[in-house]
């Protein structure tokens, strides 16, 4: 099975303080490809995802995560696994990302195919801007999502950087 010229659900998560900005900018990123059959969507809360999901479509989520490094890293982890609790719980967001992840799920929603790219970032508080940075990690991540797609990726999350310590924006 592969990915290539599957439709795709993407979904961009963010908002517009500091380095929360990230999933907006990957979805962005992917938009400007233009890849077929991609249906490539901006949120403000994860619990939007639940719009677009559906079981027959592979969902693919950039989200802005905290971290020790700043927007320099990031990972990319299939769910539902084993640490997502640790890594994405406690967001700004109205429901956490594992929470509506799970919520797809016992609705019968969610597709086998979930993976969840988190952009480490260090300042979000409303008003700020972007960190410098975070242009060229999102530039990589972009590349990253569609080489995945490119080459029919099925595998489960592939980390980029594993650094620990990463907690949810």
């Amino acid at each position: 099975m592969t990915t290539e010229g599957r439709p795709v659900c993407f979904v961009g998560i963010g908002s517009p303080h500091g380095d929360d900005v990230a999933g907006w900018l990957v979805a962005e990123g992917l938009r400007q490809r233009q890849l077929p059959g991609w249906e490539v969507h901006s949120a403000a809360t994860p619990i939007d995802l639940l719009d677009w999901v559906r079981p027959d479509c592979p969902l693919w989520v950039a989200d802005a995560c905290r971290g020790d490094h700043g927007a320099t890293g990031w990972q990319v982890w299939a769910w539902p696994g084993a640490d997502h609790e640790v890594i994405w719980g406690g967001g700004t967001h109205d429901f956490s990302l594992p929470a509506v992840l799970t919520l797809a799920q016992r609705l019968g929603r969610l597709p086998a195919d979930v993976r969840l790219w988190g952009i480490w970032g260090r300042d979000f508080a409303a008003g700020n801007r972007a960190g410098d940075q975070l242009a060229i990690v999102v530039e990589r991540v972009v590349e990253g999502i569609v080489e995945a797609w490119g080459r029919g990726d099925t595998r489960p999350g592939v980390s980029v950087d594993d650094t620990p310590g990463v907690a949810h924006a």
